[in-house]
């Protein structure tokens, strides 16, 4: 997801005349970037539209232990008196990523919890280990399924030619849920469905593009949309009919999409990038905290931040509302 295919649409969909490319340099190298734009008075932040999972911040590998003093270095050429900067969703699995929330001018809070799955050994083994449960339910789910005499059916498209038909199935899937009622759902004609079609049509001439349909009589029940680069494979969006709720059609294609995966030769590890509520985790074979970093311009604006805190939990009375 820092990739030029994935971040290059989001800034083209997205982003506004506000958002800034930050660059940091040594000398004539850039061994640093991010994509930046003002929050509240004196607060930059990284660009992050919800379609994103990590923050777009890159550092060169061999400056990943200086990336705070590097970045402090900008405040001087931000627009206006900058005293704070905000990355959010640090992922502590990718340091070149990842800003370190240790040091003197830093602090963190937590967003959630990602999940992700090894692909070392067999998907038998992966499969007997999970919850008994999610077992149990993910078998009986396959055979409601098929009680109407049609065997479930997964396809899998990867070339672009295929990923706007895909999309547009997704979206149709959306649209009969919460997302359609709340105006969220992809549209093939829609921006988040251009945007899912160029990102994955982009993916896809280099062979990295995934989309997995589970089918009933030609019927789509459900829909997961996919990454893959570097033998890591993201998962994106996942959708469902809602007419099939009662069998777990989400739970099927999950099942259906990890059981590819450990086929195949060219990917490692498989990443949710969700903040993970407790029946996630059944799935993961790993799991870790993703967080929001802050850099105050100094040591000393991050304790009178730190101090104005404290100052108004004082002063505000006990019988208040939270």
């Amino acid at each position: 997801m820092l990739d030029l295919k994935f971040v290059g649409p989001l800034v083209e969909h997205f982003a506004d005349e506000e958002v800034r490319l930050a660059r940091c340099t040594i000398g004539r190298r850039v061994v640093a970037m991010a994509l930046l734009r003002p929050g509240r008075a004196g607060t930059w932040e990284t660009f992050l539209p919800s379609h994103a999972e990590i923050a777009p911040v890159i550092h060169s590998a061999e400056f990943v232990s200086n990336a705070i003093d590097i970045w402090a270095g900008i405040f001087p050429v931000l627009p206006g008196v900058a005293w704070r900067l905000l990355f959010y969703k640090q992922d502590p699995k990718f340091p070149g990523a990842t800003l370190d929330s240790k040091k003197c001018c830093t602090e963190s809070s937590p967003y959630g919890t990602t999940l992700g799955i090894d692909l070392s050994g067999s998907f038998s083994e992966f499969w007997a280990e999970r919850d008994r449960r999610l077992r149990k339910n993910t078998e009986r789910g396959f055979r409601r399924l098929g009680h109407g005499g049609h065997d479930a059916v997964v396809a899998k498209f990867v070339r672009v030619d295929e990923m706007a038909a895909a999309v547009a199935a997704h979206g149709r899937l959306e649209s009969g849920g919460w997302k359609g009622k709340a105006g969220t759902a992809i549209d093939a004609d829609n921006e988040q469905g251009r945007y899912y079609i160029d990102v994955l049509q982009a993916f896809a001439r280099s062979g990295g593009a995934r989309v997995f349909q589970l089918r009933v009589a030609d019927r789509v029940v459900a829909s997961q949309l996919a990454i893959l680069q570097g033998g890591i494979l993201v998962l994106l969006k996942i959708a469902y009919d809602q007419e099939f709720s009662r069998v777990g059609p989400g739970r099927l294609i999950l099942y259906s999409v990890i059981e590819d995966a450990f086929q195949a030769t060219d990917i490692r590890s498989v990443e949710f990038y969700t903040n993970a509520a407790k029946e996630d985790m059944k799935w993961a074979s790993e799991w870790r905290n993703i967080s929001h970093v802050t850099l105050y311009r100094n040591a000393a604006w991050r304790l009178g931040i730190r101090g104005a805190r404290r100052l108004r939990r004082r002063n505000i009375p006990d019988d208040a509302d939270a």
